[in-house]
């Protein structure tokens, strides 16, 4: 479990994130949204998804090490250079990305990119991964 969260600890942060994708990766994790009491929709929308909710889970107590990597790597590789970084990691570790769709942004697809083949690419964005990317500014 992680113990210094760098997710999110606002709501427009979350907010950023397509509902549908936010929803389906944090349903990833069911057994520490259902300890938190987070009932997720089965379609996300801006309006049904429980953004307060979702924030209070991921900022009260432990959560785990990939939610809270996924999360905030996602955000740090929001940018074109960023995901060029994504497939380029993806390349070397022979791994298949999704193709970008136009509804999505960049952090959407990093998400995307990290559960499309869950649980092997859960270590696809870590921080172990893009150290470098953490200390050199974008």
């Amino acid at each position: 479990m992680a113990s210094t969260k760098r997710c999110f600890s606002s709501v427009e942060g979350l907010r950023s994130r397509d509902p549908q994708v936010l929803r389906n990766f944090l349903a990833l994790f069911p057994e520490h949204v259902a300890s938190r009491g987070l009932v997720l929709p089965e379609k996300a929308t801006p309006d049904n998804l429980g953004y307060g909710k979702i924030r209070d889970v991921l900022m009260e107590g432990d959560i785990p090490e990939e939610l809270d990597d996924i999360l905030h790597l996602s955000s740090l590789l929001n940018t074109a250079k960023g995901w060029a970084m994504i497939e380029r990691q993806a390349q070397e570790d022979r791994r298949t990305l999704p193709r970008i769709q136009p509804q999505y942004g960049y952090v959407d697809m990093a998400i995307l990119a990290a559960i499309q083949d869950w649980p092997r690419n859960k270590d696809l964005l870590c921080e172990r991964r893009f150290e470098m990317y953490l200390i050199q500014p974008v």
